[in-house]
């Protein structure tokens, strides 16, 4: 049997060694692993092909008795630092590390019948997404999940300070689920909702496929309202994976729940945690870690609220800090290199009925200290007592983000000499959660402000000022708006216009 299998690989420069490995170390300069595992499976010299310019996207064809997963593992293992061999029988193709391995069950021909991941110490369990994967012959979406999976046992030490490691966030998810099922009030009409914004773990959901624990923390009401909610499963909110990662500098982390059960709880209903003793605990080089997705835009002052909740163990040092709107601008693709935010800058809101609204940065303003802040990826903590907490600071961030986002997400940061704007508005900062609105009446002789403050990710409190007008009916209504369409700004903006 014959059988092909083609890569697309990215390489520069000329090969400096000579036979079949050293054109493939030439082919993959950056692997970590030896390339032993090729010998393993036996592929003849000439069995390679390598196009005339392997400086550009090279076609490699490897040709082979073997399976063809065989040779796909072989690959994968090289590419990922992980161990690959088959078994006694030609029947399973393992990949091994030291927390983990996976297993791909074949049939004749070449054909993958199953496929099983195993943790450190766990019996393997089926994995569908990944058989799906190499079924359809996916085999760089494949790589992607193994990607993950090694990122998932990121830990510098040797192997007995893994598996510890390993052991600490297996009793973290542990304790993260007691205190997901605690008895709770509801805040909320629609219950799936009501568990990601107001759940003190969020939406949680346990890791499966070689993936992390996931917690849904927060989700916009504008995905509320096109119905992107969904139930049970992570839904498309923003999501947190619960990982470890390495530490320059070691950590109590615990060796076993810290929750009895049943669990007792404080009169907040928070649960009472066993105190950090060396019995149930020990000092490892890792933190565990709330890893961001998508990275979140935080204020320095945000994250200086997660450093006190961490006692330090979330730090604001080294991380590259912009101006809060320059991040989400980022964040939405929408930067331009040409934005200086010593000046003002200027962004056109187009809304129905071929109406234009015109919102003014000034960016004197923003660009002050304590509007500037960081895009933060991960969120390093050492208790599952701190989660609750940093959810509630994420959550709190991520509603201001949605609102400031809405004066030109989606939208041009174009500058039309001769267009008619509706309206045009100056935004400017308040405080780390407060901004405020000026706009000019339709007199064109006064000028209004509304001020807008996000208490948290569930209130957000308006309050409109007007020469010689004074409605709190008004501005009850106008914060209202607000909540429920935060994400189109532009239309709370024309409430009090209206009126």
């Amino acid at each position: 049997m014959v059988v092909v299998c083609y890569w697309w690989i990215s390489s520069k420069g000329n090969p400096e060694t000579h036979g079949l490995l050293g054109r493939v170390r030439f082919l993959f300069p950056g692997l970590s692993v030896c390339l032993s595992c090729y010998c393993s499976l036996h592929i003849p010299n000439n069995a390679i092909r390598i196009g005339p310019d392997p400086s550009n996207f090279t076609s490699v064809c490897i040709y082979s008795e073997y399976k063809p997963v065989d040779v796909i593992f072989g690959v994968a293992a090289v590419s990922h630092g992980l161990g690959s061999h088959l078994s006694p029988t030609e029947t399973v193709c393992y990949l091994t590390a030291d927390l983990f391995y996976i297993e791909v069950v074949l049939l004749p021909g070449g054909r993958v019948e199953d496929v099983r991941a195993a943790h450190h110490g766990e019996a393997p369990v089926s994995s569908p997404s990944l058989l799906q994967l190499l079924r359809m012959k996916q085999f760089q979406e494949f790589s992607l999940k193994l990607d993950d999976l090694v990122s998932f046992y990121n830990i510098q030490g040797e192997s007995d300070v893994k598996v510890k490691v390993y052991t600490a966030l297996r009793h973290l998810e542990t304790d993260l689920f007691k205190i997901s099922h605690l008895p709770r009030s509801l805040r909320g009409s629609d219950l799936h909702i009501d568990l990601i914004m107001n759940g003190r773990i969020g939406n949680v959901q346990p890791g499966r496929d070689g993936s992390p624990m996931t917690v849904e923390y927060y989700i916009s009401p504008l995905d509320v309202l096109m119905g992107l909610s969904g139930t049970g499963e992570v839904s498309g909110g923003r999501v947190a994976l619960v990982t470890v990662g390495s530490s320059d500098v070691s950590h109590r982390l615990q060796m076993q729940s810290l929750i009895s059960s049943p669990p007792q709880v404080d009169s907040f209903g928070f649960p009472v945690f066993q105190p950090l003793t060396e019995s149930c605990s020990e000092l490892l080089p890792a933190t565990f870690l709330l890893k961001l997705q998508p990275p979140l835009p935080m204020l320095n002052s945000f994250i200086e609220k997660m450093g006190k909740i961490t006692d330090g163990v979330m730090s604001e040092k080294h991380l590259q800090v912009e101006p809060l709107p320059q991040l989400l601008l980022k964040s939405y693709k929408k930067q331009n290199s040409k934005i200086s935010w010593t000046d003002w800058v200027q962004f056109v809101v187009p809304l129905p009925a071929s109406e234009y609204h015109s919102y003014v940065f000034p960016g004197a303003e923003w660009g002050r200290e304590s509007c500037k802040g960081a895009l933060i990826h991960t969120v390093p903590f050492d208790h599952p007592g701190h989660v609750p907490a940093l959810l509630d600071v994420l959550r709190h961030q991520a509603a201001i983000n949605v609102l400031l986002a809405s004066c030109f997400s989606n939208h041009n940061q174009l500058i039309d000499a001769g267009l008619q704007y509706d309206l045009r508005c100056e935004v400017l900062p308040e405080s780390d959660h407060c901004l405020s609105v000026t706009f000019s009446l339709d007199d064109g002789n006064h000028l209004a402000v509304l001020q807008v403050t996000v208490v948290d990710s569930n209130q957000v409190s308006c309050r409109l000022l007007m020469p010689d007008f004074v409605d709190h009916k008004l501005d009850d209504y106008i914060s209202r708006v607000l909540m429920r369409y935060v994400q189109h700004f532009a239309v709370c903006i024309t409430t009090p216009h209206a009126h």
